[in-house]
């Protein structure tokens, strides 16, 4: 499960990087190779280069907040501002062609990409819920038993011997439960 969130963010930055590359770069992809750049050739593309590449980059910025609202926010922006470059990518491709629709709509296709992943995540976590609990050793009453005491003992509220004796019994009861 941790490989396939890990490619999952993998492409999902990729696609971030791929698009905001399209769009920002279009003029020096495009216009030097002989075709009009997608910032400079479509009024759609002039008046919302800068916002999708806002878009994209605060999703990304927001992808990886610890909260779920922020999270949110960023899939948010991130379908709408792919949904924007997918379009965008086909009608350049057959138009105009060049670079630019080619970097738009493989940045679009590596954001499906990554939808899919996520999706496959979700429903495998569905199917088995304690897969996803597993993977964080913090879910774990035992070790969050042992980071407590590990903590108390820093904070010289008890001795180096009580937490190890502590950190033993519990580690114990843990092989315990395994046999």
């Amino acid at each position: 499960m941790k490989v396939l969130r890990i490619f999952e963010k993998v492409v999902f930055i990729l696609a971030c990087v791929v698009g905001i590359v399209g769009i920002a770069f279009s003029p020096l992809l495009d216009e030097t190779a002989g075709y009009p750049g997608a910032i400079t050739s479509t009024a759609f593309f002039a008046a919302g280069g800068l916002s999708v590449i806002l878009a994209i980059a605060m999703s990304a910025v927001f992808y990886f907040s610890k909260k779920e609202v922020a999270k949110r926010i960023a899939d948010a922006l991130a379908i709408t501002a792919f949904t924007i470059l997918f379009a965008g990518g086909l009608i350049g491709l057959s138009s105009a062609g060049g670079l630019t629709p080619t970097f738009i709509f493989v940045a679009a296709i590596l954001f499906i990409i990554s939808l899919i992943f996520r999706l496959i995540i979700w429903i495998a976590i569905k199917v088995k819920p304690d897969l996803d609990q597993a993977e964080e050793p913090e879910n774990d009453p035992k070790v969050r038993a042992i980071l407590k005491w590990k903590r108390l003992m820093e904070e010289e509220v008890i001795t180096k011997e009580e937490y190890e004796a502590k950190r033993k019994a519990i580690v114990e009861s843990m092989d315990v439960k395994k046999k």
